[in-house]
């Protein structure tokens, strides 16, 4: 009983990560350059894959980090979820060079909003 259990699991978790495809589109933009480095070295969306992979999903879902057109935008669209450069740029931008009042770290304003936007019509 224990081994099917075991077998079962594993071939469950085996499906569930294989619904999420992922890919780093390499900008033509030179700006976007610094990004898609920095993101492909901190493996950003494969730790996003990981995360999702928790959820069963009833369909396979592609994840890409990609240029949008110099709209800064992070959006689902046909199965597939599209994180802008320009978004990522902007949240870098924006962010304060210290810890905020309310005790929020710097790196927080960039990583949040991507998680939270998520639970919208976008990501």
């Amino acid at each position: 009983m224990i081994l099917v259990c075991a077998l079962s699991t594993s071939a469950f978790a085996a499906v569930k990560s294989n619904r999420i495809s992922i890919r780093y589109v390499p900008p033509k933009n030179l700006v976007h350059q610094k990004i898609y480095t920095e993101q492909k070295q901190r493996t950003s969306l494969e730790r996003l894959q990981k995360f999702l992979s928790l959820i069963r999903l009833p369909e396979k879902l592609r994840i890409s980090l990609a240029e949008c057109d110099g709209e800064p935008d992070a959006f689902y669209e046909d199965a597939a979820i599209t994180i802008c450069y320009e978004y990522i740029n902007e949240l870098w931008e924006n962010m304060p060079e210290e810890p905020t009042p309310g005790g929020v770290a710097p790196i927080d304003t960039v990583i949040s909003p991507l998680f939270e936007k998520s639970q919208d019509s976008h990501i």
